[in-house]
């Protein structure tokens, strides 16, 4: 399994990809070129489809970033700003082993003895 860890930040992405998507925006502003500057009607109608493509990304987009805000405003309107840091551990937090663990006697075990 992956370690989460050693995973790199930026997602791999292919060179082909990359340039289908530099050609696809150079197509695209073409026809709103052309839309704005002749009026033509393949051009209105293509300017709208690219419109009508991107306008849902883009409010996804900023309807993150308003959820994103709120979050941060929340986060330091609380009075609790001590960051809260768990670190793995061996042992279960709460649980007090003796060195008699490793004989097979606990640590209850030894408390009930000197109880009596």
């Amino acid at each position: 399994m992956n370690n989460p860890a050693t995973l790199p930040w930026l997602p791999k992405v292919s060179l082909r990809l990359l340039i289908g998507v530099v050609t696809a925006s150079a197509v695209s502003m073409a026809v709103i070129q052309q839309a704005v500057t002749t009026n033509a009607m393949w051009a209105v109608l293509g300017t709208a489809v690219v419109f009508a493509v991107l306008f849902p990304f883009l409010l996804y987009v900023v309807s993150f970033s308003v959820a994103s805000l709120f979050s941060t405003i929340g986060v330091l309107t609380t009075n609790n700003l001590q960051q809260t840091i768990h670190t793995p551990t061996a042992v279960m937090p709460g649980t007090d082993f003796s060195s008699n663990e490793s004989s097979g006697e606990s640590a209850n075990a030894n408390d009930q003895e000197s109880m009596t």
